[in-house]
Formats: C-alpha cells, sequence, structure tokens
C-alpha cells in the first residue's frame, strides 16, 4: 500500500466510524496506531479540509463506476 492509498483507507475509516460501522476494537487498534493524536479527529478534519478532492469509486465484480 502507498502513501496516497494509506491516507484514502485511513479517512474510509473515519467515515465508516462517524456512520457507526466500527468495532470497539477496531476503533481502540487505530486509536494505538495514530501514536497520541486522536485519529478520527484528525482523519474527519482531513476529509473537511479537503472535501472538493474526494472522489468516490465503487467498484463491483471487476467494474468501476
Amino acid at each position: 500500500m502507498n502513501e496516497k492509498e494509506l491516507y484514502a483507507w485511513c479517512c474510509l475509516q473515519a467515515l465508516l466510524n462517524k456512520a457507526g460501522y466500527l468495532s470497539e476494537e477496531r476503533k481502540e487498534k487505530l486509536r494505538e496506531l495514530s501514536e497520541g493524536k486522536d485519529f478520527f479527529e484528525y482523519y474527519e478534519g482531513e476529509i473537511q479540509k479537503n472535501y472538493d478532492s474526494f472522489r468516490l469509486v465503487v467498484e463491483e465484480e471487476g467494474e468501476t463506476a
């Protein structure tokens, strides 16, 4: 996974958390990885700051929409 993909994955985790789809175990693991900063607060801020540059890609059975 390159840096851009990792960034997108982290933003996705923040969105999933906001929607209530992450387990407490997953949330704790992400907090541990964030090395002192609030993982969810940081990436929610990144989403708000860069909202216009995000693009949603949905892949289904080998096709990209």
